[in-house]
């Protein structure tokens, strides 16, 4: 076991879930398996994806589990390193999408196998990711942090009752259509537009993010 400055502690696959406290079944059902046994337990939940995502599902098989680290404000959960310095992905157990959520079974089938994944490394912790569940933006609500003051955004209109399902290193957030469109709401300015025109090509947008192959500033800040 390792520990770091920021508190986060690691445990490398396979080891004795008894060493790990307030573990979720399901990570304790991998704790004692080598990390090639808990990739293979991950590749249903990857193949799940739907087509439009199908670059994201292949390329998260690529990706073999290292570890389980614990993480001071979000839980327990396997370390997926990239192959990049510095950046891994965290994941934990499927979340549920409620039924009467009130989104399309294909936006609700891209989601449901990504939800609570984030980025960022075990040395800085997390500082990217999808959303622990699934939230509707209501432009008009003074509770929702992303509300816009009345005449911010032109487009406005166009992305209420769009699901909020991801989170920027700088606190920004996505949201996606009913369509497939991708949307980035700006918290500074505040104001929201269109940066991906479809899943496919945020999924290959964050592919590259992750790999460091491209800047993907709708991404990054």
């Amino acid at each position: 076991m390792t520990h770091n400055e920021f508190q986060l502690a690691e445990y490398p696959l396979p080891f004795d879930v008894s060493a790990l406290p307030d573990c979720s079944d399901w990570l304790a059902a991998l704790a004692g398996l080598n990390p090639t046994a808990v990739a293979a337990r991950l590749h249903p939940r990857w193949q799940a994806l739907p087509l439009d995502a199908d670059q994201l599902g292949q390329w998260l098989t690529t990706l073999t589990p290292r570890s389980i680290a614990i993480r001071s404000t979000l839980g327990p959960a396997l370390v997926l390193p990239t192959g990049v310095p510095l950046v891994e992905l965290f994941v934990g157990p499927q979340l549920a999408i409620p039924p009467d959520c009130g989104l399309s079974d294909s936006i609700s089938g891209f989601l449901q196998p990504l939800l609570g994944i984030t980025g960022g490394s075990v040395q800085y912790g997390d500082c990217f990711g999808f959303t622990n569940e699934v939230c509707l933006a209501d432009f008009t609500s003074e509770d929702q942090a992303w509300h816009l003051p009345s005449g911010a955004s032109d487009h406005a209109a166009e992305w209420a009752g769009s699901a909020v399902f991801f989170s920027t290193p700088c606190g920004n957030r996505l949201l996606l259509r009913g369509d497939g469109a991708v949307g980035k709401w700006d918290h500074e300015m505040p104001a929201i537009a269109e940066c991906y025109p479809s899943i496919k090509e945020f999924c290959a947008a964050f592919i590259d993010f992750c790999l460091g192959q491209s800047d993907q500033p709708a991404l990054r800040v």
